[in-house]
């Protein structure tokens, strides 16, 4: 019976400790493009977010000349949340460029 109860103990501790870390993430998030065809900066959605602007994840941005066309990554921003003395010190935006 005692080991037991030293097995709940530690269970319960492990599971609040997992719900303390947890509390850090990503509340919204964008990046900022411009092309060819106009060169006004568009905002596509980063997940999580969900606004009216188009999600960057997955977006078909067309066929371009590599001599004359171009599309550029103009920047970006994450908003993160933390609590219970965690600390978000940055974040990484990864793309794919395919041919």
């Amino acid at each position: 019976m005692k080991s037991t109860r030293i097995g709940l103990i530690v269970a319960v501790a492990l599971a609040v400790g997992a719900q303390v870390h947890a509390n850090t993430g990503i509340f919204d998030a964008f990046a900022i493009v411009s092309d060819t065809n106009n060169g006004n900066l568009k905002y596509y959605d980063l997940p999580p977010s969900v606004t009216g602007n188009p999600d960057f994840s997955g977006f078909n941005f067309g066929t371009f000349n590599l001599a004359t066309d171009f599309l550029t990554l103009n920047g970006g921003q994450v908003k993160t949340f933390e609590d219970n003395n965690d600390t978000v010190s940055g974040a990484r935006f990864y793309w794919r460029i395919y041919e």
